[in-house]
């Protein structure tokens, strides 16, 4: 294996079968890979669950329109300003709770 600087490989002039065999290499040499355990692998978290800021994203906001019950948006104008922002987290936190209300049959 050869050590090389981003400006070496920028320089660097593959050929057609230098590519093809890059594109076909495999690495079958997985001993310096410790096994992992049931016990190891239980201790693995989801990446979202362990590391929430990775994936947050600032939504574009909408203006819609929509019909609420009375009771519902007094209650939720009651909090003062800042109500539709509590809304909104509601509603996020359903979506992401029950993705399976949200997928086309």
């Amino acid at each position: 294996m050869k050590t090389m600087t981003l400006d070496e490989i920028r320089e660097l002039k593959l050929t057609p079968e230098r590519i093809e065999e890059i594109r076909n290499a495999r690495n079958e040499d997985f001993s310096d890979c410790p096994k992992q355990t049931s016990e190891d692998l239980s201790r693995y978290r989801k990446a979202r669950e362990s590391h929430p800021e990775w994936f947050t994203v600032k939504p574009i906001k909408e203006a819609i329109s929509i019909r609420v019950d009375k009771d519902v948006l007094e209650t939720y104008r009651n909090l003062g300003r800042g109500y539709q922002k509590v809304m909104n987290e509601a509603l996020r936190l359903y979506v992401e709770e029950h993705p399976a209300d949200f997928h086309k049959a």
